[in-house]
């Protein structure tokens, strides 16, 4: 049939996109967690505890030196229990405080941490002879990544448009479904360019997952991205193939899978905004 072939090649799109991003990951090696690391702290914590200050706060200024950092606030511990995790995770007085002048740890940072902790507190992969070059600073006077830009490093600016544009075609297709507005251009143009946005943004998320984030919250706003993104082109194939045979059966179809479209982007962004802003 003519509708199965259209999600058979709309779900082999989706698949031939993960399977790229996991091919390429491959290629790029294992995340360097303690070069990630030491960025952070050099980041947040040196204001306090950097090497070249005279009187560091609480004798520690060798933050820098994970190997130190290891030896004296991780030693035996695990790391949930460590000095380092406690003092960065206290509920009244977190290290580094809100007063300091790069801010606390943001919620992706402390998983990092804990990833890095959880990993045996590695040292960075950089020797001498390949030292990390020092960190630069961007136009919004925060330390630019130290690695090369990725595909993950574009998630943040492509995944608004394309939650947008599926909760418009919703909204356009429900107006039409029960008030016969004349909207039907509308959906056709916003889910076609927000199903294609979707997989852009699904395929840029998998390369940013990878570049650090482990729990529980990276793991459901993953696979609800995905979900989103297999459903919105589905639905996207299921109603053009509807309006082209004038079939009130298929379009039932594609209108229930659009509106699932449009709560799985909704849930997969609720999942983002935690792993940025923390929970609500």
């Amino acid at each position: 049939m003519a509708f199965e072939g259209s999600a058979q090649r709309a779900l082999t799109f989706v698949a031939g996109l993960f399977a790229l991003a996991v091919g390429l990951q491959a290629q790029t090696g294992s995340v360097d967690l303690g070069s990630e690391v030491r960025a952070i702290f050099r980041h947040r914590c040196v204001e306090c505890h950097g090497a070249e200050l005279k009187k560091p706060k609480g004798k520690i200024g060798y933050i820098e030196d994970l190997d130190r950092v290891r030896e004296k606030l991780v030693g035996d511990h695990e790391p949930e229990d460590s000095d380092l995790w406690l003092s960065l995770t206290d509920e009244f007085e977190p290290m580094p405080p809100k007063k300091a002048k790069n801010g606390p740890l943001a919620p992706a940072e402390l998983d990092l941490v804990l990833s890095w902790l959880r990993a045996g507190a590695p040292a960075p992969q950089a020797t001498a002879a390949t030292a990390e070059p020092e960190p630069t600073t961007g136009p919004d006077g925060n330390p630019a990544a130290a690695e090369a830009p990725s595909l993950g490093d574009l998630h943040p600016l492509v995944i608004h448009f394309p939650v947008a544009l599926i909760l418009v075609a919703a909204l356009a297709e429900l107006l039409v479904w029960f008030r016969g507005a004349g909207l039907v251009t509308t959906v056709r143009f916003c889910l076609f360019i927000g199903a294609g946005g979707a997989a852009l943004s699904a395929l840029s998320g998998w390369f940013a997952a990878e570049a650090g984030y482990r729990d529980a919250t990276v793991f459901r706003h993953r696979w609800l991205g995905i979900a989103a993104t297999g459903s919105s082109l589905v639905a996207w194939g299921t109603l053009e193939l509807a309006r082209r045979r004038d079939s009130k059966t298929l379009l039932a179809v594609g209108r229930l899978l659009l509106l699932a479209s449009a709560l799985l982007t909704g849930l997969a962004g609720h999942e983002g905004g935690e792993l940025v802003h923390g929970p609500a």
